[in-house]
């Protein structure tokens, strides 16, 4: 017959592994003595902190691969914002190779697509992205990342990639360009641009878009008929932060980042210059001095 201390004792025992404590302490029987056993706590298996581990270390890696793809997306957009700065500053400071101070003056938006490859030999379609910016109430907009598809290059171009300058003449085009996608020669009239600081030829304002091309130190007009000219979401996404259509950018809904400085100060600075070259030929020279404070606030 048990002891009532046996009983006790047993009790305990068994409440105490009830209880899933795994720091409880127990007393146990051992030839008719009561002795007092901390539990010992349990180890997790060795395989759970090896499966631990591993999930820890794939979420680093799936982080560091992440933030990686971000700054390479960043470095892009970054670059071809520098590259069509460089375009508009190559092409402006030749005065054989310069797009005529009527033209830049008339401008309602331009673009500069760095880099428009050929995507077969001779005669064959491309593709390209570049930036475009329209005039605004106080200046000219944030950069709008675009891209230009379809459509020939033709026989005047011997290059594999050539830089572009599309220059927005009219009101329609403006609106083409901010609906995100259009066709030149469908949507819009395109024609070759004139080149040189001054252009006798007045056909070219028939035209809602001119363009220009760079090969090999060649620049020429360029025909652009059956291109597609549309928004790049993702770039827009990766200048930006989220996606913002096309039209609030082009309309100076946004501020415009650091990444775009160079390239808007170019555009400010040809288009300024054209303007006052205007304004000089159109007045005495006697308000030369005028002339020149009028065409700084118009662009800036």
């Amino acid at each position: 017959m048990k002891s009532s201390k046996d009983s006790t004792c047993a009790g305990s025992l068994g409440s105490c592994a009830a209880s899933g404590d795994l720091h409880a302490e127990c007393n146990f029987v051992s030839d008719g003595y009561i002795t007092h056993s901390p539990r010992v706590p349990m180890k997790p298996p060795l395989n759970s902190l090896v499966t631990f581990f591993v999930i820890v270390q794939i979420a680093i890696l799936a982080l560091a691969s992440f933030s990686f793809a971000e700054k390479v997306h960043a470095t892009e957009i970054a670059k071809r914002l520098e590259a069509s700065a460089n375009v508009l500053d190559q092409i402006m400071s030749s005065p054989d190779m310069t797009i005529p101070s009527q033209v830049l003056a008339e401008a309602k938006c331009i673009a500069v697509v760095p880099s428009l490859i050929k995507v077969a030999l001779g005669v064959g379609g491309r593709h390209g992205k570049g930036v475009a910016t329209c005039r605004i109430a106080n200046g000219w907009s944030a950069p709008g990342p675009i891209s230009v598809s379809g459509g020939s290059i033709g026989p005047q171009i011997g290059g594999q990639a050539v830089d572009v300058i599309i220059v927005v003449m009219d009101e329609n085009a403006f609106k083409r360009l901010l609906s995100s996608k259009f066709k030149i020669g469908a949507d819009v009239a395109g024609s070759p641009g004139p080149k040189g600081q001054k252009s006798g030829d007045t056909d070219w304002r028939k035209a809602e878009i001119l363009s220009y091309s760079k090969s090999h130190g060649v620049f020429a007009g360029l025909n652009l008929k059956g291109a597609a000219v549309k928004q790049d979401k993702d770039a827009i996404v990766e200048l930006y932060g989220r996606y913002v259509p096309i039209a609030s950018i082009l309309e100076g809904k946004l501020h415009a980042p650091a990444e775009s400085d160079a390239f808007l100060a170019a555009v400010r600075k040809y288009t300024a210059e054209a303007l006052r070259s205007e304004m000089h030929s159109k007045v005495p020279v006697g308000l030369t001095a005028y002339n020149n404070r009028a065409a700084d606030s118009a662009v800036h």
